[in-house]
C-alpha cells in the first residue's frame, strides 16, 4: 500500500462510544472511526498527487471535475418502525438518480484519508465512480442506520443517543459527506437504473393448495431464508395479480420470534398488515436482508407500490394468517413451508 503522509489531528471516537458497539455487536465487530486528518500536502504527497493525475490523463488538473456514483438516497428512516420510501420514476420504470462531481484535489484527499484510516484496504486505486456525495447529514444517518440495523441490537433504542454524540463535534451544517459506493455503477453507466437497485427474482416456487374453506399456501426454497421469501409471496400472489405490481417503492419489515415457526407468523402477519392498513403495500419483490435464528431476529425489505383498485386485481378477501397446520420441513435438496390462510 501507498503509505499516506496525511496527519491525524483527532479522534472523537471516544473508547464509551466504542464499547456502546462492542456491547450490541450480532455475529461481527464494529470499526468506529471518527477521527480529522490535516490535508496539508508535502512533498512526498505532492509527489503522489502528480503521479494520480498522470493516472487519470496526461492533461489532468487539481481542479478538474469528475463525476461520482449515483448518490443512494432510498435508505430508509428508522425512527418509525415501518417506512415507506419514494422512489421518481421514468415512463420506462427507472429511477433518476443525480449526479455529484468531485475535485482531482478533493478526491486525492479523501482516497488518502480513507487509506491512511484502513490500512487493509488501497483506496488509491478507486475511481470517482466509487464514491458518492450524499445530499444531506440526514442521508447519511439513514444510510448508516439500514447498514447497522441487522447487526445491532436494540439500535432503534440507542441510535438517537450516537448521533447525538456524533452531532456534538461535527457541524453538519458546514460539511460536505461522500459515501463509499463500490456497489453502485460506474460513470459510464446511464443515469438511470431500477429504482433501488431492485434485485428483480421472477422465480416462483410457490403454489396454493385447497385446504377444506381456507386456502394454503406452500412454497419451497434452496434455503430456509428463499422458502420465507417465496411464501410469503405466495400470499400476495393470493390477494392480487403481481405481475401489474410495480416497483415504485421500498417498505421494510422486522421481527422477532423465539423459534422458526413464530418467526414466520410474525413475519406474515407484519406483511398483512402493510397490504391492510397504510401504506396498503404489495410487492414486487421481496429480499431478506437479516436473519438469524439464534438471536430470533430477522429484517426484510420488499420494493413494490400501494394498492389500486383500478389498477390491481382484488381477489378473494383473505380475513388471517394462521398457526393452524403451520409447517417448515427441511429436506434434503431444501425447505418446504406450508401455510393456512382464513378466507
Amino acid at each position: 500500500l501507498l503509505r499516506s503522509k496525511m496527519k491525524l489531528l483527532n479522534d472523537y471516537a471516544s473508547e464509551f462510544l466504542r464499547e456502546i458497539f462492542r456491547e450490541h455487536a450480532i455475529d461481527c465487530n464494529f470499526d468506529v472511526r471518527l477521527e480529522t486528518y490535516s490535508c496539508k500536502m508535502v512533498s512526498e504527497d505532492k509527489r503522489r498527487f502528480g503521479q494520480f493525475l498522470q493516472s487519470i490523463g496526461p492533461h489532468a488538473a487539481p481542479h478538474d471535475l469528475q463525476l461520482l456514483a449515483p448518490c443512494e438516497n432510498l435508505s430508509p428512516d428508522f425512527r418509525n418502525s415501518r417506512r415507506a420510501v419514494s422512489a421518481y420514476r421514468t415512463e420506462s420504470g427507472g429511477e433518476i438518480c443525480h449526479r455529484y462531481t468531485i475535485e482531482n484535489k478533493r478526491l486525492f484527499y479523501l482516497m488518502e484519508a480513507l487509506s491512511f484510516c484502513f490500512e487493509g484496504y488501497d483506496f488509491m486505486k478507486a475511481k470517482s465512480s466509487n464514491f458518492c456525495r450524499m445530499p444531506s447529514f440526514l442521508d447519511v444517518q439513514n444510510s448508516v442506520n439500514w447498514k447497522v440495523l441487522p447487526f445491532f441490537r436494540n439500535y432503534r433504542y440507542i441510535s438517537g443517543f450516537i448521533w447525538n454524540k456524533i452531532k456534538e463535534v461535527i457541524d453538519a451544517d458546514r460539511c460536505v459527506f461522500y459515501g463509499d459506493s463500490e456497489e453502485l455503477p460506474n460513470e459510464d453507466d446511464a443515469l438511470v437504473r431500477s429504482s433501488t437497485d431492485c434485485p428483480f427474482n421472477n422465480t416462483i416456487k410457490y403454489e396454493h393448495l385447497d385446504h377444506t374453506a381456507d386456502i394454503m399456501l406452500h412454497a419451497w426454497g434452496d434455503n430456509l431464508i428463499e422458502a420465507f421469501e417465496q411464501v410469503t409471496m405466495a400470499m400476495f400472489a393470493y390477494l392480487t395479480d403481481l405481475n401489474k405490481v410495480d416497483a415504485c417503492f421500498s417498505y421494510d419489515v422486522e421481527v422477532r420470534g423465539s423459534d422458526e415457526k413464530t418467526m414466520l407468523f410474525d413475519f406474515l402477519n407484519e406483511w398483512f398488515a402493510a397490504f391492510n392498513g397504510e401504506p396498503f403495500f404489495i410487492p414486487r419483490y421481496i429480499k431478506i436482508i437479516s436473519f438469524n435464528l439464534v438471536d430470533g431476529y430477522m429484517a426484510a425489505r420488499a420494493w413494490g407500490e400501494s394498492f389500486d383498485v383500478s389498477k390491481h386485481i382484488q381477489r378473494i378477501e383473505v380475513k388471517a394468517v394462521t398457526f393452524n397446520n403451520m409447517r417448515i420441513v427441511n429436506k434434503d435438496n431444501g425447505y418446504e413451508i406450508f401455510v393456512v390462510l382464513d378466507i
